[in-house]
């Protein structure tokens, strides 16, 4: 049995009852990201539901699991958000972030595995962004983020962010490829991942739009998004047609990881550097038992992932189960 699914078997039946009575919702998913239509975003809601995996979870509870199965239930925002609401209860949760691209036999970072409770005093809305892995030349991976909210563009408050992985060469820096550690203080969340001067290619976006990945004198076919602004990816024109995952996602050439707060890109110029991972965050008032199953690694081994086809391996997924 694999962690995941261990620590899912092992949840106790927690589950309680909104203010009005309300049961919990029964939940048992596992939904995986998807390609949108255009590079750098995610797909539709029929896309999610028609990838995802449906009672895949041990659980303590017996059924059914009725909710989040039909594209009645959400809303799609900015570049592939999902808007769902789940009522009072306590879920078991797990989250991967997306990897960056690489090709030849230069190393870039996978994302990261977490699994954590989710505890929900009552009824709640909330968005849900599964991050994508970069394409092409050394694209940065994408957050998968969970937040409470209706419109991800009005006040998202952050609760669960699991930063993307940085795309790089085979030497510079390679442990700030990493998506950065789970914590849940703010002031360590937004110390970005990287090197932070001389570099030339595409920094990852955060969650909010509190500051600037770095700017670049080559011209991006599409900017990069930060998720209030929608999460997509960063395309830039050169560099073999690469380019960010959903979520954040920099690059390329090499991009940092789309994150709580991105990573900074990279250089290949001399002295050469890899992009950051981006950072990651958890809000411990709806958050607990968070465990890393894995922070990522670093391999040259992954190919010069599609332009087209998200690769199951690489692409984050979120799943949700009711504890």
């Amino acid at each position: 049995m694999s962690p995941i699914l261990s620590t899912f078997a092992g949840a106790s039946a927690r589950g309680f009852s909104s203010n009005s009575g309300v049961s919990t919702s029964l939940v048992n998913v596992k939904f995986f990201g998807t390609f949108g239509a255009n590079n750098g975003i995610g797909g539709t809601i029929s896309d999610y539901i028609n990838a995802a995996s449906y009672n895949f979870y041990s659980s303590s509870q017996s059924g059914p699991f009725n909710a989040l199965t039909t594209s009645a239930e959400f809303t799609r925002q900015g570049g592939g958000i999902l808007q769902f609401n789940l009522l009072a209860g306590t879920y078991e949760i797990a989250g991967r972030s997306g990897s960056a691209s690489q090709t030849s036999s230069y190393i870039s970072a996978t994302g990261a595995e977490v699994t954590a409770t989710l505890t929900l005093p009552n009824e709640t809305s909330l968005l849900l962004l599964i991050g994508n892995h970069g394409y092409g030349r050394y694209g940065g991976g994408g957050m998968t983020a969970l937040a409470i909210g209706s419109d991800h563009s009005y006040n998202p408050v952050p609760i669960f962010v699991i930063g993307g992985g940085g795309a790089g060469y085979s030497n510079g820096n390679q442990n700030y490829q990493l998506p950065g550690p789970m914590t849940s203080s703010t002031s360590t969340a937004s110390v970005r991942r990287g090197v932070s001067n001389s570099v030339t290619h595409d920094g990852g976006w955060g969650f909010f739009n509190t500051y600037t990945p770095n700017a670049q004198s080559s011209p991006q076919t599409t900017q990069g998004q930060h998720f209030v602004q929608g999460g997509q990816g960063n395309q830039r024109g050169t560099c073999n047609g690469g380019g960010g995952g959903f979520g954040g996602g920099g690059g390329p050439c090499p991009g940092g990881g789309g994150g709580y707060v991105g990573g900074y890109g990279g250089r290949n110029l001399q002295p050469r550097s890899s992009g950051g991972g981006g950072t990651s965050y958890y809000d411990s008032t709806y958050i607990s038992n968070v465990v890393t199953v894995n922070v990522g690694s670093l391999t040259s081994n992954m190919g010069n992932l599609s332009t087209t086809t998200p690769d199951p391996a690489y692409v984050g997924y979120f799943g949700i189960v009711t504890a």
